[in-house]
């Protein structure tokens, strides 16, 4: 039996000696870490902030700057007999522009969107919708923000500017 569970172990370790993590030190947006000060424009603030401290940190001396521009469309998709909206679907656009503060220039910009479908569940204040709408955006936001964060591991390498200012 222990011979077994001794060689059962050695196979369980041996096949997994090639495992890599997917956030390791050298992947993704590790370049600005601690190292970007943000700008947000637009509605849902508090959101995006939350994200972007979760993501990228803070920092007393930035090298970096990150301007974020948010704009929303609400599509009215399912209108009763009585002209009341029944489904709504959102589509939110974020515009990304990440700024080298000691080359004075502009390393990516980046625009992107995603959506949601939010079906209200009474004509009035809710709670529950209202806190569902809220998750709704929250998750929308965070999906924006991590297609820009896949993005810049194509930047994190070269480190260059689009265009010298």
């Amino acid at each position: 039996m222990k011979k077994l569970f001794c060689l059962f172990l050695f196979v369980f370790i041996s096949c997994c000696s090639g495992v890599d993590f997917v956030f390791k030190d050298g992947d993704l947006s590790n370049f600005i870490i601690n190292k970007t000060a943000y700008s947000v424009s637009g509605e849902k603030k508090d959101i995006i902030n939350k994200h972007l401290i979760y993501y990228f940190g803070t920092s007393q001396t930035p090298e970096f700057s990150l301007s974020l521009s948010f704009t929303e469309k609400v599509t009215k998709k399912s209108i009763e007999k009585n002209q009341v909206a029944s489904k709504f679907d959102y589509e939110i656009f974020i515009d990304y522009a990440l700024k080298n503060n000691t080359k004075n220039c502009i390393m990516l910009k980046f625009k992107n969107s995603s959506r949601f479908t939010f079906v209200p569940k009474s004509s009035g204040y809710n709670f529950a919708s209202d806190k569902s709408l809220e998750k709704l955006y929250d998750l929308s936001i965070e999906k924006n923000i991590y297609k820009f964060i896949s993005k810049l591991a194509d930047v994190s390498e070269k480190k260059d500017c689009l265009s010298e200012n």
